[in-house]
């Protein structure tokens, strides 16, 4: 505080660090490198890009035409089965067997 008293101001130091390393010039090798890196990141993204195309390009006819088939088949059975049921509709025809009966009410078994 004596420095204060004889006028002398104090000094305080503000970092900016988003600024803080753009004193310093960047040198040639680490633009070559970082053009070259960039480069390589942009050319290996479009050639990504175009496989992925090529691929939705090859299987979207696939599934498609899968879909179409399969949906063609299920509206077949399905009219197969509508026209089989009309035909008989208030007969229902099974087998079956009578093991034993049991009156619910009493829990025994009537023969």
């Amino acid at each position: 505080m004596d420095g204060l008293k004889q006028g002398k101001t104090m000094q305080t130091q503000h970092y900016d660090f988003n600024t803080m390393n753009t004193k310093r010039k960047p040198n040639l090798l680490s633009i070559i490198v970082m053009s070259i890196v960039g480069g390589a990141i942009l050319v290996s993204g479009f050639f990504m890009s175009m496989m992925l195309l090529a691929v939705s390009v090859i299987l979207f006819p696939i599934v498609a035409i899968k879909i179409w088939f399969l949906r063609r088949k299920l509206q077949a059975n399905l009219a197969n089965n509508k026209a089989s049921h009309q035909e008989n509709d208030d007969i229902i025809e099974a087998e079956y067997v009578i093991v034993e009966e049991t009156d619910v009410r009493k829990g025994s078994s009537q023969k």
